[in-house]
């Protein structure tokens, strides 16, 4: 077999209930010319005898002798991969057939793209759409602040890009979350608008403590960034990118979440982190629920916000939604 053009990268632990039909569906690929490289991380049950009843040969098995755990299985299966190309693919999805062809496509005509992402349908235990509407490379990376905009088993990698990192996967449980950030600082990143994956949803996934902990290290990932752009961040500044993150709107928070973008604005005029035009429009999305709030809000609150942070307000806010919600009476001019 001829050197492949994409690597399928899939973990598999325990996977016995789900694999033949991630497998299946990578098989049936509108896109041929690829390898799947499936890493044994231990397991127990009958993932391996499963695997190999599979007579084609562009899968390959590689058995870990112990429980790595899935940083380092990941980082083993990078290594062992043959093609420019790799896509992430989970044991228990099903890729949908056009897949490898859109984002090998995608891939070929933005040369400047090393980490490329797209949709997923959630199915089984739960039902509904992954969609992260940000698709160009700065309005994703802007979004990184208070989301991780890629969904792990659908992204494929472009392997020079993984070449420019020092450590790839970390033994951390947001393993992805912090790759994404680092791949941010040294490539362009996309995510094709389409649906590429169907995602299950069961109960072997993240445990109650695993999902807290998961949690607490994302929101340590969100503070990291944020620090990068202002210099230094309090306690309020956590607070409010919390609440920004929890699309928490009451009354009581609003100050501190305008003041927390005004700053951020001020910083990057400074030190250009992010286009400033996009991060004003990232921020024009974050005051939208405040502004649909705004006449719920207590008249001195109203007259309060106007008062400290009518430049914010006029920055980013068109001249009809400002008349719309009475704002103007209240600026202090």
């Amino acid at each position: 077999m001829s050197e492949p053009a994409v690597s399928v990268l899939m973990p598999a632990y325990n996977a016995a209930a789900h694999i033949c039909e991630a497998v299946d569906s990578v098989l049936a690929q509108t896109f041929q010319n690829f390898e799947l490289l499936i890493v044994n991380d231990g397991s127990s049950d009958d993932t391996v005898a499963l695997v190999e009843s599979y007579s084609d040969d562009r899968i390959r098995l590689v058995n870990n002798e112990q429980n790595l755990g899935l940083p380092a299985t990941l980082n083993k299966g990078i290594s062992m991969c043959k093609a420019p190309y790799i896509a992430r693919m989970d044991a228990d999805d099903i890729c949908y057939a056009d897949r490898l062809q859109k984002q090998f496509d995608f891939m070929e005509d933005h040369p400047q793209v090393g980490l490329l992402g797209g949709w997923a349908k959630k199915f089984d235990a739960e039902e509904g759409d992954m969609i992260h509407p940000a698709t160009s490379s700065e309005n994703l990376k802007i979004n990184l602040l208070i989301s991780c905009v890629f969904i792990h088993p659908s992204v494929m990698f472009r392997r020079s890009a993984l070449g420019k990192l020092d450590v790839l996967y970390r033994d951390v449980v947001a393993e992805d979350y912090d790759l994404w950030i680092r791949l941010a600082e040294v490539t362009e990143v996309a995510n094709i608008p389409e649906f590429l994956l169907q995602y299950r949803v069961h109960g072997g996934q993240l445990t109650q403590s695993k999902k807290t902990e998961n949690n607490d290290e994302s929101m340590g990932i969100r503070f990291s960034l944020l620090e990068n752009l202002l210099g230094n961040i309090t306690e309020e500044d956590k607070a409010s990118l919390l609440d920004i993150v929890n699309q928490d709107w009451r009354e009581d928070k609003v100050a501190a979440i305008l003041l927390l973008c005004s700053r951020m604005l001020a910083a990057n005029e400074s030190y250009k982190k992010y286009r400033q035009e996009e991060l004003l429009e990232w921020v024009r999305g974050i005051i939208n629920p405040v502004t649909l709030n705004f006449r719920s809000y207590s008249k001195s609150t109203q007259r309060e916000l106007c008062r400290k942070f009518h430049r914010l307000l006029k920055l980013v806010l068109p001249e009809k939604k400002i008349n719309k919600i009475r704002l103007r009476s209240y600026f202090p001019f």
